[in-house]
């Protein structure tokens, strides 16, 4: 590898670490995220009143409606890659849908894709969404084609694989039997203790057969629980979050953030206590 290459390699991951890869280009218009299609591609609400997909330019999030190339993602499993394209979407109906953005062109792209999506960076408030999903692991950069901000995204995606963050944690688990403890989102967006329901377990059933959880008990490393109710059926997964709600999921209600970042253990434990499955993680 040249020497040179190394030398802006390490200057755009700097960039990245210091300045959370917010780049600078031409503002092309405004608009408001009205729909979530995938991790990677969004509706949007122009100021004009004409609705327009958007594609993000230079990333790629886990498909969702169809199959991974595995191959693309370092050889991670598909069953994996599905799950962290559902969080993708999750992460971004929950933190851009509904918000003002600012599309930014790119000259080394065409206006549209092949499948008549117009191609755009999109910001929020500085905050670029293309790198913001990158660096936290729930997209990869999309090299195959040139874009302006290639090597930032590249280097984000370098971090994100160093830090384990998302996609490339591999924690999250599918050839397990029975009920398991798959995995564990312990470091929610922002303040854990503001922002309680993006810290999460998720509980999955590896068998072929319903499975009854009522009485079942989850705990952590300092013995904080809590009661389950509800079943799985086979295949099946259900998120408990730390914090109150009511959609779909089991909601712990607790008034501070339950999974500690710098590491912790998970314990579950069937109606008549015995452990039957434990998740541990250490953060360096």
């Amino acid at each position: 590898m040249k020497k040179g290459f190394v030398f802006l390699m390490f200057l755009s991951l700097a960039g990245c670490l210091m300045s959370g890869c917010v780049g600078e280009h031409d503002i092309n218009d405004e608009a408001t995220i009205i729909d979530i299609i995938d991790g990677d591609t969004y509706d949007v609400l122009l100021e004009g009143g004409s609705v327009v997909r958007v594609r993000l330019i230079g990333i790629d999030t886990p498909e969702i409606f169809s199959d991974n190339d595995e191959s693309l993602w370092s050889g991670i499993s598909m069953d994996v890659l599905k799950h962290w394209g559902m969080e993708a979407k999750e992460y971004a109906e929950e933190n851009y849908l509904g918000r003002p953005v600012t599309l930014i062109e790119d000259e080394f792209c065409d206006e549209k894709d092949k499948y008549d999506r117009y191609l755009y960076y999109l910001e929020i408030e500085g905050l670029n969404i293309n790198k913001d999903l990158v660096e936290r692991g729930l997209a990869r950069a999309y090299g195959k084609y040139t874009c302006q901000m290639e090597g930032e995204l590249a280097a984000c995606e370098e971090h994100a694989k160093e830090e384990c963050m998302g996609v490339w944690s591999r924690t999250y688990m599918t050839d397990k039997e029975g009920i398991y403890i798959a995995f564990i989102n312990y470091d929610a967006v922002g303040n854990d203790n503001d922002n309680l329901n993006d810290e999460y377990v998720i509980i999955m059933n590896g068998s072929s057969m319903y499975i009854e959880l009522d009485g079942w008990i989850l705990s952590d490393n300092a013995g904080k629980s809590l009661v389950l109710d509800g079943g799985l059926e086979p295949g099946c997964q259900v998120k408990i979050f730390s914090g109150c709600g009511e959609s779909n999921g089991i909601y712990w209600c607790s008034d501070w953030a339950i999974w500690n970042n710098d590491g912790d253990a998970a314990y579950l434990r069937d109606e008549n206590g015995v452990v039957i499955d434990t998740y541990q993680y250490a953060v360096s």
